[in-house]
């Protein structure tokens, strides 16, 4: 493997990590929220 093709599928995985942990942090962000809603609204 050249250290082209080395460092391109260094960056796709660093991005692919990336997005999921984006990912993750919003689904909890958004489940945070929700629960916050529940709490003022009972």
């Amino acid at each position: 493997m050249t250290w082209v093709g080395a460092t391109i599928s260094y960056a796709v995985s660093v991005i692919k990590n990336y997005r999921c942990l984006h990912l993750a942090g919003l689904a909890e962000e958004i489940i945070l929220g929700q629960n916050v809603e529940n709490v003022i609204m009972n």
